[in-house]
């Protein structure tokens, strides 16, 4: 990409315009006004040019960011789905202490029972043998 006017010495007369006659001056006008439309045609070009140049960075830069935020939505939804899991975890882990201390409480209640159930034990036996050695 160029962004050069070439407005050369044949383009620019440099000759001064009082001694030359009439039809030469409007040859000189004409091949001025040729190089400037010249000049015009190929800024134009440039400036097109540039504009595409520029349309197509745009259209990169714009597919770049749907990219981004499409992974950028991507992480959002795997770190609400690793939030979720957690909270499920820590649910569960809540629920399994629960149910650990409710057990550990129901085996405390048969240990109490199994100690009294021995005691009556140990008592009915007392008296058995008290009355076996007694009769």
């Amino acid at each position: 990409m160029t962004f050069v006017f070439d407005l050369t010495p044949t383009c620019v007369d440099t000759q001064p315009k009082e001694g030359k006659p009439e039809r030469e001056r409007e040859r000189g006008r004409g091949r001025e006004t040729t190089c400037v439309l010249i000049a015009l045609f190929c800024f134009f070009s440039d400036i097109d040019e540039f504009q595409s140049i520029v349309g197509s960075f745009v259209g990169l830069v714009e597919t770049l960011a749907t990219a981004v935020d499409k992974e950028k939505m991507k992480a959002i939804g795997s770190r609400n789905l690793l939030k979720s899991i957690v909270k499920q975890r820590e649910a569960k882990q809540q629920q399994l202490q629960a149910l650990l201390v409710e057990k550990q409480a129901y085996l405390e209640r048969l240990r109490v029972e199994h100690e009294s159930l021995e005691k009556v034990q140990a008592e009915q036996q007392r008296v058995i043998d008290q009355f076996v050695v007694h009769h």
